[in-house]
C-alpha cells in the first residue's frame, strides 16, 4: 500500500494520503507555559487568569504572598483583606503552575477572625506558616485579627490550624525587639515577609526601617515549641539581621526599600521582594534582590531586576525549585505574576 505524508508549511495540520484517501490529523495543541523574566533578558510579565464566578465577587484578585503546594501542584497566594465567598472571608486561593486560578478557595479551618493577611510559607510535612501584618488599621488600631501567626496543616484541600501566636505577646515579643534596636517601643510595624529555613522562621519588616535606612529580619527559633506553649518563649524571637535595600529611581533618586516578603533558594541564597514603606519615599515600583550568603547581621544584596510601576509583593520557590514565582500588586488593577528562573543566571 503506497503512503504519501504532506505537511502544512505552518505545522497546524498533516495530510496524509492512503491509497487516495485522506485525512486531515491536528497537531497537537502548544502546551502553556508561565511568564520567565530572567536577568540579561526579556521580562514577561502576565495577568493571572481568574475564572468569572471568582471575579465577580473578588473583581482584582491582589495576592500578597505565595507558597508552593506539591500535593497540589498549586501555588497557594493570599489575599490581604479576604474574599466573600457564601458569608465567610476566604483568604487563601489556589492557582496552577501556568497561573490560572481555581475558582475555589482553599478554606482555613478553625482560624477565626483574620485582617490583613500578607506571607505564607511552606514548612515541614505538609505544614505552612500564615502571617498578618501586626500593623494598624487606617484608624489607628492592632486588632487580635491582625496579629496572627499560624501554623497550618494541608489536609486534601484545607488549611487546618495548628497553632496560633500573637507577636505582640510573650518573651522577647516584636515591640521588645523593636526597642532593642534602639527605636521607641511604640513604633507601629508592618510585618510582611515570611521564609521557613533549618527549623527556624523568619520575619521581614516593611517597616520601621533601622536609622540608616536598612530592612530588619527577625528569627523565630523552634516556632513548634512557641506554637505548643501558646506564646512566645524566652529568647524564642529575636533580631537576626538587616539588609540595605537602597533603590535607585529612574530620576537617579536613592530610596530606602522595606521588606514584602522573603524565600530561602534551593541556591542557599535568599531571595528578597522590595518596596517602599508607607510612610517612606516612593519608589514607583520595587524590586527583588538576591543574598547570595545569608548569615545574618549586616548583610549585602544584589538587585535581580527593578519593576517600573509594579510591586512584587510575593515570592516562593516553584515546582521542583527550578523557578520563583513572583506575585505584584498593582493598587487595585488587574493581578499579573511572573516567573524568575533559578539558574546561574540568577546571579548577576
Amino acid at each position: 500500500m503506497r503512503q504519501f505524508l504532506i505537511a502544512s508549511t505552518d505545522a497546524l495540520a498533516m495530510v496524509i494520503v492512503l491509497t487516495g484517501a485522506a485525512r486531515v490529523v491536528s497537531a497537537p495543541a502548544p502546551q502553556p507555559k508561565p511568564p520567565i523574566c530572567a536577568a540579561g533578558a526579556a521580562c514577561a510579565i502576565e495577568p493571572l487568569s481568574i475564572p468569572p464566578s471568582l471575579r465577580n465577587r473578588a473583581g482584582a484578585l491582589e495576592l500578597s504572598g505565595l507558597a508552593w503546594a506539591p500535593s497540589l501542584d498549586r501555588y497557594l497566594g493570599v489575599v490581604d483583606e479576604g474574599v466573600e465567598i457564601r458569608g465567610q472571608l476566604s483568604f487563601v486561593f489556589a492557582l496552577d503552575r501556568f497561573g490560572v486560578v481555581d475558582a475555589a478557595p482553599v478554606p482555613i479551618v478553625g482560624g477565626g477572625e483574620l485582617d490583613d493577611v500578607e506571607a505564607l510559607t511552606p514548612g515541614p510535612e505538609q505544614t505552612y506558616f500564615l502571617l498578618t501584618s501586626h500593623a494598624p488599621n487606617r484608624h489607628g488600631k492592632v486588632g487580635r485579627q491582625r496579629r496572627r501567626l499560624l501554623q497550618l496543616r494541608l489536609e486534601d484541600r484545607r488549611l487546618r490550624v495548628t497553632g496560633d501566636l500573637d507577636l505582640f505577646e510573650g518573651k522577647g515579643e516584636v515591640p521588645r525587639q523593636i526597642e532593642k534596636l534602639g527605636l521607641p517601643r511604640a513604633t507601629p510595624v508592618d510585618l510582611e515577609g515570611l521564609a521557613f529555613s533549618d527549623g527556624a522562621l523568619y520575619i521581614g519588616l516593611k517597616e520601621p526601617l533601622l536609622p540608616g535606612g536598612s530592612a530588619i529580619v527577625l528569627r523565630l527559633e523552634s516556632p513548634s515549641e512557641a506554637f505548643a506553649a501558646g506564646k512566645l518563649p524566652k529568647k524564642a524571637l529575636s533580631f537576626w539581621g538587616d539588609i540595605e535595600l537602597t533603590a535607585t529611581s529612574a530620576a537617579g533618586a536613592r530610596m530606602s526599600q522595606g521588606i514584602a516578603d522573603l524565600a530561602f533558594g534551593p541556591d542557599g541564597a535568599l531571595y528578597v521582594c522590595a518596596n517602599a514603606p508607607k510612610s517612606g519615599t516612593a519608589d514607583g515600583g520595587g524590586t527583588l534582590w538576591r543574598i547570595a550568603q545569608p548569615r545574618g547581621g549586616r548583610m549585602t544584596a544584589t538587585v535581580l531586576r527593578q519593576f517600573s510601576g509594579l510591586k512584587p509583593e510575593g515570592v516562593a520557590v516553584g515546582p521542583a525549585g527550578k523557578a520563583l514565582g513572583l506575585v505584584f500588586d498593582r493598587d487595585g488593577g488587574e493581578p499579573v505574576w511572573t516567573t524568575w528562573p533559578l539558574s546561574s543566571r540568577s546571579a548577576p
